[in-house]
């Protein structure tokens, strides 16, 4: 007679079963890519473009890049900034019979570079691009402790500093610390709303507010400036919130201005984050105390076609706040990303608010209430419900889970789009 099982034993054996199921999924997925999917998938290089433009090609893996498209029939394009090294990997790759073209570039230099290669490239058929220009810490270093960091002073306030396209998504949090007792220093590019912020907390909360004008999308004169306005304050709190995004969702050769909006957004959603960090945590690892926020956002944990560039943005966010929790929360400092959805704001668009898509204050109300409990959060509940029913089905499905951010995306643009004609001929 066929045993019978319990409940919890059939639970225990289906748990098994899917476990099974998963590490074979996984090694078969191992052997198509390592041994089975190449000989079947192979790119004929040279039909896609006769040129093919490596850049950091002058060691490691770049030029091991260069040296198999060459082997492969591929003309090369090397770009890197030691002409020594780039002339003498050219000689090298002359065995190969191919024409070469060296291209001297320093990436971290300004916009003048990419005018250059711009240029050098325009009459070219470039049918490969291996993009492999990088630059890593000498050795391994603690944040604080990274050699030729600048080094600031700093508060007990609270700091936010947020881009004028977000003002009103950073009142609730503004206002959040400043029910708490906190004084609140508010960063951003537009004096008026800045203004009016500070004014509606003073008024409403009793608690001393200082405002820093800022374009977080210029220079290094920026970041002189705010170190000189906060060089005697102790910051107990800095919310790190400054964001730009797209208008609408674009795919990235249709962008509008797309050098320039490229150019804005991971000025404005990657570097100020490090920077304001360093200027600000110095204080708290000495007094042994501190919390950090860095708003990231949800596009960074799922698919995110037509915001491909403000998603990689805001998945640094996640990395930078990954690490820096790691490094220092030994030392008493409380570090967290949130990663946000749809919240209704001037970034996003949405004027009226749902389940999936609350208020700024609703959020927030959320959010700050994790502090401490989690170093990453989605911050509300359906946001996260969402990114986890999003990511499953990624899973089980791939293409199934792209073609429905796709749509919905697409689906937005359109109405961007059309709206905007709208407004166009309206305007003419």
């Amino acid at each position: 007679m066929p045993k019978e099982y319990t409940f919890l034993e059939m639970c225990g054996i289906a748990f098994i079963a899917s476990l099974i199921l998963f590490v074979l999924n996984r090694i078969f997925q191992l052997i198509y890519l390592c041994y089975l999917g190449p000989p079947m998938k192979q790119v004929d290089f040279p039909s896609k473009g006769q040129w093919a433009v490596v850049t950091g090609c002058t060691d490691g893996i770049g030029k091991q890049y260069a040296h198999e498209l060459a082997s492969r029939g591929c003309d090369i394009v090397l770009i890197s900034r030691s002409m020594e090294k780039l002339e003498m990997t050219a000689d090298e790759l002359a065995k190969y019979g191919v024409t070469t073209k060296i291209i001297q570039a320093d990436f971290t230099e300004g916009d003048e570079i990419y005018n250059k290669i711009e240029k050098e490239l325009a009459d070219l058929e470039i049918g490969t691009l291996v993009n492999n220009v990088g630059v890593s810490y000498t050795y391994p270093e603690f944040f604080l402790e990274i050699p030729d960091r600048t080094w600031y002073r700093w508060s007990k306030w609270s700091y936010d500093i947020a881009s004028e396209m977000a003002v009103t998504q950073i009142n609730p949090i503004s206002k959040k610390l400043a029910s708490r007792g906190c004084d609140i220093i508010l960063i951003s590019r537009s004096m008026e709303k800045l203004e009016m912020t500070a004014e509606e907390l003073g008024a409403k909360y009793g608690v001393t507010t200082k405002i820093i004008q800022a374009d977080f999308t210029e220079g290094e004169e920026v970041y002189d400036k705010i170190e000189k306005e906060i060089a005697d304050l102790e910051i107990g709190t800095l919310v790190n919130n400054v964001g730009v995004s797209y208008t609408y969702p674009e795919f990235f050769l249709e962008i509008p201005d797309r050098n320039k909006t490229v150019d804005n957004i991971i000025k404005a959603n990657c570097l100020p984050v490090t920077r304001m960090t360093s200027i600000v945590m110095p204080g708290m690892k000495k007094r042994g105390k501190g919390v950090i926020v860095n708003i990231g956002s949800a596009s960074s944990m799922i698919p995110s076609p037509l915001l491909t560039v403000y998603a990689a943005s805001k998945a640094y966010v996640d990395k930078f706040t990954e690490g820096i929790n790691m490094e220092y929360s030994k030392h008493g400092i409380i570090v967290q990303c949130v990663l946000p959805g749809f919240v209704c704001s001037n970034m996003s668009g949405i004027r009226r608010s749902s389940f999936f898509a609350p208020t700024a204050k609703q959020f927030v109300r959320s959010a700050i209430r994790l502090v401490g409990t989690t170093s990453r959060t989605n911050g509300y509940l359906p946001h996260a419900l969402f990114v986890k029913t999003l990511n499953a089905i990624y899973s089980l499905t791939g293409p199934f889970a792209i073609w429905l951010v796709t749509r919905s995306m697409e689906n937005s643009r359109r109405k961007a789009l059309k709206k905007k004609g709208k407004l166009e001929v309206s305007n003419a």
